[in-house]
């Protein structure tokens, strides 16, 4: 192996003990080692040349363990030392499998670790996002998270960890009626929407967005309501000032298809700053009801409290238009709306 003067792969059928120091070869050739299932417990210092092949590695000062999936939770439990997990695959566990004494961190690698339990407090386990439903919380990057809460047959809490961009649409909803609810983490975080109409809520679905930051940069929404729905924002900063031509709504009460709707949004400590110029017309606002005739027939409840929305200079837009074939009751509690050219900023 160190001799070889060629790429080396080693493919193991046993369990075994390796000393990694001085393992390498001496032409510069590469050493890959697949564990195929196996258990490795490696010390010393691993050369860059060489790579282990195994379903998840536990590491700790001492050593690092190179463990199948099935072995995992075994392995934290009996950890004598602080350790990082890393997997990759997707993994479910019960967390009283994993109640250790030692701090572990578990890095979900982009993949799925599912939870039952609770975890122990020596446990971390990091993600991009994380969806509670009931008992069981889901790790994942944020689309992974928010379609397992669409899955939930109970009330689903998608918390952010971590910034998001989303560049295709995304469809918010549960088919077996549950809220969801997207948790910005006290404001730590900003899901920027590059695309028209990027958070799409459908199929009869409750959603909050909730202590989060909204950075829109496509031309038209950030938010659309589909169908019969509510959409909740609560502590929501939604940042539109690079935006090139904007047009219709950046939060649109849409409906399709020409069945009647019935939708509410409420709007609670949210603000709106635009920024940019439009296209011409009159019916452009950050709070629309979608399109008027009779394919765009619903009646909506709107309710803003504490809120600001500001248009800057974006001419042309409205804070709220309400559609001609659109029925309405809308109740504003202490809100400014500040347009640039309109003599109103709600309009019908």
């Amino acid at each position: 192996m160190k001799n070889a003067t060629e790429d080396v792969t080693i493919t193991l059928t046993t369990d075994m003990e390796l000393n990694l120091n001085g393992l390498v070869n001496k032409n510069g050739k590469k050493i890959t080692i697949n564990t195929v299932g196996n258990r490795v417990v490696a010390t010393g210092t691993k050369d860059a040349s060489v790579t282990i092949n195994s379903e998840a590695t536990v590491t700790m000062s001492s050593k690092t363990i190179y463990v199948p999936m099935t072995g995992l939770a075994t392995e934290i439990k009996n950890a004598t030392e602080n350790a990082t997990v890393k997997v990759t695959e997707d993994w479910t566990v019960n967390a009283s499998a994993i109640s250790t004494t030692k701090t572990i961190t578990i890095d979900s690698n982009g993949k799925i670790i599912t939870v039952h339990g609770t975890l122990p407090a020596t446990v971390n386990v990091t993600s991009k996002a994380k969806t509670v439903s009931g008992d069981t919380s889901y790790y994942a990057i944020f689309t992974d998270a928010l379609k397992l809460a669409s899955e939930s047959e109970e009330a689903a809490v998608v918390k952010l960890y971590d910034n998001v961009s989303l560049s295709s649409n995304v469809t918010i909803s549960n088919r077996n009626g549950k809220s969801i609810t997207i948790d910005g983490n006290n404001k730590q975080y900003t899901i920027t929407t590059k695309v028209t109409n990027t958070l799409c809520v459908e199929h009869n679905s409750t959603v909050t967005l909730k202590d989060l930051k909204l950075k829109h940069e496509a031309k038209q929404g950030t938010v659309m309501v589909k169908e019969t729905s509510v959409l909740n924002l609560q502590n929501v900063d939604i940042d539109a000032k690079n935006i090139a031509s904007y047009q219709y709504g950046l939060i649109n009460l849409f409906g399709k298809d020409g069945t009647p709707k019935n939708m509410t949004l409420n709007m609670t400590d949210v603000t709106v700053d635009m920024d940019g110029t439009t296209t011409s017309g009159s019916d452009n606002a950050i709070v629309r009801t979608g399109n008027g005739g009779t394919n765009g027939v619903k009646t909506v409840t709107i309710t803003l409290t504490n809120c600001s929305l500001n248009t800057g200079s974006a001419s042309n837009v409205n804070g709220i238009r309400i559609q001609s074939t659109t029925t309405a009751d809308v109740t504003l509690t202490n809100t400014n709306i500040t347009t640039k050219n309109l003599r109103a900023g709600f309009t019908w």
